[in-house]
């Protein structure tokens, strides 16, 4: 898959989910494209869990992929989708500097803190992968943080510097499909790849460990031919 042009990606101002927005607008929409928006208001993470962002400072977006003929995608490989997403969280930090480490399935951490969670939620037709919504949150800018968080951290806090977030948004999706295209041309690197960017297989420690499950993520199959939740 190519990365999408300017007009597949949708800026918006506010809205309560950006996987929630895709899922009602989905049926109108091509394939790939993205959705981000500058104030979420029920950012959603796996189970009951929520996703705090104070508006305008992160990054929170989600990614409709459809696959077909030329992707064929098998559901029993929908781990690919994990891994490929989380290593390209982690190459784009790689690119401002930053070291990110991937504790399973898929929370990015830097600094002894969580730095990203995803949600992605699947919809399978037979042994098939039919489509997926990848839903990110990225914490860029934002360095005060409600106190209940478990040790989140930001770019901006790591690096001592403000970014700008509809570029960090380019630059991730350049690495997104770079890594996404792994999943047909090098599933064994992908997966090799993702072993060693596990955590606890780097010195890297964690504070709050018994906090770690706010705002964390995982894969979700929503319906065997359907894709809505």
């Amino acid at each position: 898959m190519r990365i999408p042009s300017d007009d597949r990606v949708i800026w918006l101002e506010k809205t309560d989910s950006t996987s929630a927005w895709l899922r009602r607008e989905q049926e109108r929409l091509p394939s790939p494209v993205i959705v981000a928006v500058l104030e979420q208001t029920d950012g959603r993470g796996q189970g009951d869990h929520l996703w705090h962002s104070a508006p305008g400072q992160n990054l929170t977006f989600s990614i409709l992929l459809r696959y077909d003929d030329n992707h064929p995608f098998a559901a029993r490989e929908q781990q690919l989708l994990t891994m490929s997403s989380s290593l390209a969280v982690c190459d784009f930090l790689e690119g401002e500097g930053i070291d990110g480490r991937i504790k399973r399935p898929n929370d990015i951490y830097a600094g002894g803190g969580k730095i990203c969670g995803m949600l992605i939620e699947n919809s399978l037709h037979g042994p098939l992968m039919k489509s997926s919504i990848v839903g990110m949150g990225i914490n860029v800018n934002e360095t005060f943080f409600p106190a209940d968080l478990p040790c989140p951290v930001s770019m901006a806090g790591l690096s001592g510097r403000p970014y700008d977030i509809k570029k960090c948004l380019w630059d991730f999706l350049k690495h997104f499909f770079e890594r996404l295209n792994q999943i047909w041309d090098s599933p064994r690197t992908l997966r090799r790849e993702y072993d060693e960017k596990l955590l606890f297989q780097s010195a890297h420690c964690l504070c709050g460990v018994g906090g770690l499950e706010h705002g964390s993520a995982g894969n979700k199959d929503v319906g065997s031919t359907s894709g809505q939740q």
